[in-house]
């Protein structure tokens, strides 16, 4: 499908899964992982990514954005 998007004109790509999305960063020469997590995807020259705090668990933050949102 994907070679027949292209001939049509189409931009665009095969889906990866996670394994394949990080072989393919790395076969590219990124880093995909970074201190045990997922990488920023963009790289900026002079404000290079940091990484301070490890990404909230699934739900960790539910409560608070409900309250935000009023909910």
């Amino acid at each position: 499908m994907v070679r027949r998007a292209h001939l049509g004109g189409v931009p665009c790509g095969p889906i990866n899964d996670v394994a394949g999305a990080f072989a393919l960063a790395s076969s590219l020469g990124f880093e995909p992982v970074v201190d045990g997590q997922v990488a920023n995807p963009i790289a900026l020259g002079r404000t290079p990514a940091s990484y301070r705090l490890p990404p909230p668990g699934l739900g960790q933050d539910a409560a608070w954005v409900r309250e935000i949102l009023g909910r």
